[in-house]
């Protein structure tokens, strides 16, 4: 956060594949019920403890898509790899509240 704070997120699994709840959207969920808000976040990382990069699903990704700002820094960090880069290259055209009528 630009206040030098970390908020850190978890993948909380169920049994029900439907109701996991992903780290990227805990992460941003924490954030946001503790006041900050997209201009307040300066980067967000992925990591992921195997060779290959964890990118975010579908559904995290639509998250991100309102709740950081375009080009806020996305780190995604495996054993073996990383990547930077943001919401706009993750998730093109990403339908918004800015397109309600």
């Amino acid at each position: 956060m630009k206040d030098g704070s970390y908020i850190c997120g978890a993948n909380v699994e169920n049994a029900s594949y439907g109701l996991t709840s992903c780290a990227e959207r805990n992460a941003l969920f924490a954030a946001y019920s503790q006041g900050y808000r997209k201009q307040d976040i300066q980067c967000m990382a992925i990591t992921a403890k195997q060779d290959e990069l964890c990118p975010p699903c579908g559904a995290c990704r639509q998250v991100m898509a309102e709740l950081l700002e375009q080009h806020t820094p996305i780190i995604l960090a495996s054993i073996k790899k990383q990547l930077v880069t943001n919401i706009e290259e993750l998730m093109p055209m990403a339908f918004t509240a800015k397109e309600f009528l």
